[in-house]
């Protein structure tokens, strides 16, 4: 999720990887859905919840990584204004 290399220097660990289909990857790297704190995919345009993240118990995912991704607001998963 936090990309690896210059500038963003993100780890290449478990907790900073998803699996996704081309189409949600390009949707999330260009501002297109969000992954709040809940673990619910939020579509920004009109701000329906798509739906859960679907995670193995065997994946260690952490906030830290998918919050990289969240716009800079007020609240950690505030969407007004859009």
């Amino acid at each position: 999720m936090k990309p690896l290399g210059t500038p963003d220097d993100g780890p290449d660990i478990e907790e900073n990887l998803l699996c996704l289909c081309p189409n949600h990857h390009k949707l999330l790297d260009t501002g297109g859905i969000v992954i709040d704190g809940d673990m619910k995919v939020i579509h920004l345009v009109d701000l329906n919840v798509i739906g859960p993240l679907t995670v193995s118990r065997r994946h260690r995912l952490t906030q830290e990584y998918l919050a990289w991704h969240r716009p800079v607001l007020p609240g950690p998963d505030r969407y007004d204004g859009f």
